[in-house]
């Protein structure tokens, strides 16, 4: 077997398609845990550039594209967590920091004055009902 600075080319053949897998990993990594996603895609770099001086280097070539891919995945997802930290990006519905759900809006305007005043039967809430535990209707 011949053999380039220690490593023959089944073995770079194999460090080639783990680039690959780790690119994979790398990129899932990289949205739910943005440093874990980093760390993968850097060895995935590694891994695809020793794999691109043998035979396979096509698949070396797709594992520092989908590594460095996972790398910018990484980054976009930081830039947007912190975003939303600090309140530099603001989603709607979702409350800032340090405030709460948003306040409910009343109607403060007054009455007007031709109208008469609502007596205390039409404010009142109904009564809950009270549930039914009636066995089911026979069916004809």
């Amino acid at each position: 077997m011949k053999e380039t600075r220690g490593v023959d080319e089944d073995k770079k053949r194999m460090l080639a398609i783990a680039s690959v897998i780790l690119g994979f990993i790398a990129i899932v990594g990289g949205v739910c845990l943005a440093a874990c996603g980093a760390l993968l895609a850097i060895i995935g770099i590694v891994l695809g550039g020793l794999a691109v001086k043998s035979d396979s280097k096509l698949i070396g070539i797709i594992g520092i594209v989908l590594n460095t891919l996972a790398l910018g995945v990484v980054a976009l997802n930081m830039v947007f967590t912190y975003g939303l930290m600090t309140g530099q990006v603001q989603v709607p519905g979702l409350p800032m920091p340090g405030q709460g759900p948003p306040a409910q809006v009343q109607d403060a305007s007054p009455p007007d004055a031709g109208s008469p005043a609502p007596t205390a039967t039409e404010t009142a809430l109904p009564a809950p009902a009270s549930p039914s535990l009636a066995p089911w209707p026979d069916e004809d």
